[in-house]
């Protein structure tokens, strides 16, 4: 009997979604219609952050939140957002895809309070805007007046992202919107956090004073022109032009009853040519908060250690997905090798963690083989590590070792001795290849050696001297605590007793390019690493950058 014959049919039935019936909400109702935007502070940073990973390739997803309706006037918050996967993504376009929908839904089933109340994608360059192919987007898959598009702009300097609607047939800027940010703390906090998120600060009272600058630059705190930048900063209320005349005029009196004046402000002029503010030169990729300045970067895995939880934090700047495993002990150094593995040397011994299969973690599958290392005698407590393909390379204070790895008994990693030797060089630190060499090169020692930046390659019976140039003030008297090379050059952070300053060096000269300035807490750099080709990220107070 077919169904004609008996006029019975099925139809599928839709069931109820939270979104359907959106409760009422009076108390945010002003008089006309509208529309008004709720978006969460970790939200809109994750998303920057995010986009600020991909600088090559528009990324996108869904945000999730919920919205209220009276009438034509609505309210919509945004508490969150989930990546999409996408196949089909380039510096100029991101689509959804049936991954992407996959991946929507099983996020979505552990949260029956939220649901889907709009999307968002990453631009490449420029400020925040609608393409036509985003237009279409949006009227096709979130036609509804609630919805909402956010666009994230990684190229931008200004304005950080926006928001869009349809409003009947028209896609609208979304002019006005809220940023929530989660109570307790400094609420300033929060505005320095989210200005970080989108590699832009805060804008201060004006320039820093040029006295504060010559103990930062190296130049000498007395004598005419240190005094003539103190009396400027006492003149500093004034806004006038008739203060600046009056600047230039004890300057120039200066300079005619001190010669030594000139060399000094000729000096200052090619100091303050290398000056650099970290905005200038770092590019924040992630929110790293409580990590500490053992980081190192492999190709997109990131990893450091968490004072705070007390374990190895390890973050994939692809995916942007942080998982934790523990170190027995606090880590002396952490390093990758070319093959992915992550060593890390502690005050007991060596561990080696294998490469992580994501998206195996993100199912579920969290089971994964450490091998571990007995230590051999060393002439001192190891300091640094950097493993490569057919070994090991190893430091103290004073004596450099070279290991071959062997796998030996239920999966313990043997250590047999190759070379060893003194270190050519005081404070020298081991600086890794970086990929330029391939996985089998060694390593480059170089060291701060009684006011001369050095460095030296290392030979069959030891290390020859490969480069020097003398530097200068205050760097001269300040001692190595890690370094990077590039192709800019050699990324070199200095201990300078209450924290660490940065300076870039010329590749084959060693001679000073620039030096960057931290003036502020949050700011200072606290670890450096290469990523195994050629690119070099660092860690802040609060933020991984890539240099």
């Amino acid at each position: 009997m077919s169904v004609d014959e008996t006029g019975f049919t099925i139809s599928p039935v839709r069931r109820e979604l939270p979104q359907d019936r959106p409760p009422p909400l009076d108390r945010f109702l002003e008089a006309g219609p509208g529309l008004r935007l709720v978006v969460r502070e970790r939200m809109l940073n994750g998303i920057r952050m995010q986009a600020g990973a991909s600088p090559t390739k528009e990324i996108g997803g869904v945000l999730v939140g919920r919205h209220y309706r009276t009438g034509d006037r609505y309210l919509v918050e945004v508490d969150d957002y989930v990546a999409m996967p996408s196949r089909d993504s380039s510096a100029s376009h991101f689509e959804f895809d049936q991954r992407s929908i996959r991946a929507i839904f099983e996020r979505l089933e552990k949260r029956p309070d939220q649901y889907v109340v709009g999307w968002y994608h990453s631009h490449t360059f420029g400020d925040p805007f609608m393409s036509d192919l985003d237009h279409r987007l949006h009227q096709d898959h979130f036609p509804e007046p609630w919805y909402v598009s956010c666009v994230a702009s990684i190229g931008s300097r200004g304005r950080s992202a926006g928001f869009w609607r349809m409003r009947g047939a028209e896609l609208v800027e979304i002019n006005d919107y809220e940023l929530a940010v989660a109570t307790g703390g400094d609420p300033a906090s929060a505005q320095k956090r989210y200005l970080a998120s989108c590699g832009l600060r805060e804008q201060q009272d004006g320039p820093p004073a040029l006295a504060e600058l010559l103990p930062l630059l190296g130049m000498p705190t007395d004598g005419a022109v240190a005094r003539l930048f103190h009396e400027l900063a006492e003149d500093r209320a004034e806004q006038s032009g008739l203060a600046t005349v009056r600047f230039l005029v004890r300057a120039a009196k200066a300079v005619s009853a001190d010669p030594r004046a000139v060399t000094d402000l000729e000096e200052f002029e090619r100091r303050l040519a290398r000056f650099r503010r970290p905005s200038d030169v770092l590019t924040p990729l992630a929110r790293a908060s409580g990590l500490r300045g053992l980081i190192s970067i492999g190709g997109t895995d990131y990893c450091a250690y968490s004072l705070d939880k007390q374990r190895l934090q390890r973050l994939d700047l692809t995916s942007l997905y942080t998982f934790s495993v523990r170190a027995e002990a606090p880590p002396v150094c952490v390093a990758h090798a070319p093959d992915g593995h992550v060593w890390v040397l502690t005050g007991s011994g060596l561990i080696r963690f294998p490469v992580i299969d994501t998206a195996a973690l993100r199912k579920g599958d969290l089971t994964f083989e450490v091998n571990g290392a007995d230590l051999p005698d060393t002439d001192g407590a190891p300091e640094q590590i950097v493993p490569v393909e057919d070994g090991l390379w190893l430091r103290s204070a004073s004596t450099w070792y070279r290991y071959e790895c062997t796998a030996g008994p239920e999966g313990k990693i043997v250590l047999a001795a190759r070379a060893s030797g003194p270190l050519p060089g005081p404070g020298s630190v081991f600086v890794g290849d970086n990929g330029f060499g391939g996985p089998l090169a060694p390593p480059v020692l170089l060291a701060n050696e009684e006011g001369t930046l050095r460095t030296w390659k290392a030979v069959e019976d030891g290390w020859a001297p490969s480069a020097a140039a003398e530097l200068p003030r205050p760097w001269n008297g300040k001692p190595v605590v890690q370094a990077a090379v590039s192709g800019l050059g050699w990324h070199v952070l200095f201990d300078d007793g209450g924290g660490r300053e940065l300076c870039l060096f010329d590749l084959h000269t060693l001679e000073l390019v620039h030096h960057v300035v931290c003036e502020d807490e949050d700011d200072r750099i606290t670890g450096i690493s290469g990523d195994g080709s050629g690119k070099v990220y660092l860690q802040t107070e609060g933020v991984l950058h890539r240099g």
